[in-house]
């Protein structure tokens, strides 16, 4: 089946822009054009161009270079452009003589040969989809569980427990390195057109905002930012322990301390 995936994206109002930045385009068939696509892939741009001539040609926007042939046994009368579930690029071509033919365009020709296209597969592979999932389940069960866990079994000045803390910027440097990766697998074409790349823009806000948080709020956790003396010295200075209302009865109760944070006698 063919998906829209994130390998290309098509932008029919550049498409005459295209053509004029690289005029030779035009030169390449035997007979009339009678489609064309245009599509970005792991940052590199390409024009596709079918034929009555029978043929659909691959060509390098930058420089205007014929990249690949793909050669049908008719007419082509009309053409459209997909990826496939593997990272593939197809053409769709639609026929004088009644078919639909569909041919795969090549690895070099899509530039899935150079270092952008091979970080691009291996994003688009189930294996790095499968790692960025389980830790999507992963803070969301940790996040479960701390939100279902009895009172008394939670710090007492709201601390996250330090395998919770682990958990949380385990997962958002997962998320995170995903992202830096596809922004460096895009290029420039992870940031515009705006009205397709909108959510790219999104996603980079909620990762940043998100690590913020969690590496602000293990900074106070680790540094006991606020806390009483007592719970200060209780906790140590390194892997500090959860201060429970049951095990911590004086350090957790309010009531047992003054303004000042010193304990009542």
């Amino acid at each position: 089946d063919l998906t829209s995936g994130s390998v290309m994206r098509s932008y029919p109002r550049d498409r005459a822009k295209d053509m004029a930045r690289a005029p030779h385009l035009r030169e390449g068939h035997a007979a009339g054009v009678s489609g064309v696509a245009a599509g970005v892939f792991y940052g590199s741009r390409r024009i596709f161009s079918a034929s009555f001539d029978g043929t659909v040609r691959i060509w390098n926007i930058k420089d205007g270079q014929r990249l690949q042939v793909l050669r049908h046994q008719a007419e082509i009368l009309a053409l459209t452009v997909g990826t496939m579930r593997d990272g593939s690029v197809r053409t769709i071509a639609g026929m004088a003589d009644g078919a639909a033919v569909m041919m795969k365009a090549s690895s070099a020709a899509m530039a899935q040969t150079n270092w952008r296209g091979r970080l691009g597969k291996l994003l688009d592979t189930p294996a790095v989809f499968g790692l960025v999932a389980v830790a999507i389940v992963l803070d969301l069960s940790q996040g479960l569980t701390q939100m279902t866990a009895p009172d008394s079994s939670k710090d007492c000045f709201g601390r996250e427990n330090p395998a919770n803390t682990l958990i949380t910027l385990s997962v958002l440097t997962i998320f995170t390195l995903e992202l830096l990766a596809r922004m460096v697998a895009w290029g420039k074409y992870f940031w515009v057109p705006l009205n397709d790349t909108v959510w790219n823009y999104f996603e980079v806000g909620i990762i940043a905002v998100s690590v913020s948080i969690a590496v602000f709020q293990a900074y106070s956790d680790f540094t006991m930012a606020g806390l009483p003396p007592e719970a200060q010295a209780a906790s140590g200075t390194l892997l500090y322990p959860v201060l429970t209302p049951s095990a911590y009865p004086t350090i957790c109760n309010p009531a047992a301390l003054d303004d000042s944070g010193a304990s009542r006698t």
